[in-house]
């Protein structure tokens, strides 16, 4: 799962042409919003 994360982000900075600090900032953010995401739904699972 993460392992597709990934390369959809290098996927992004590849198309951005190159590690640009827009890119570095968005693959952050798609990183910090997908665990956050993650950690939700795993703590739903706990709760339910």
């Amino acid at each position: 799962m993460f392992s597709e994360v990934y390369g959809m982000i290098l996927l992004i900075i590849i198309k951005q042409g190159g590690l640009t600090v827009n890119s570095i900032t968005i693959s952050r953010k798609l990183i910090y919003s997908y665990s956050l995401w993650n950690l939700l739904s795993s703590s739903r699972d706990v709760i339910s």
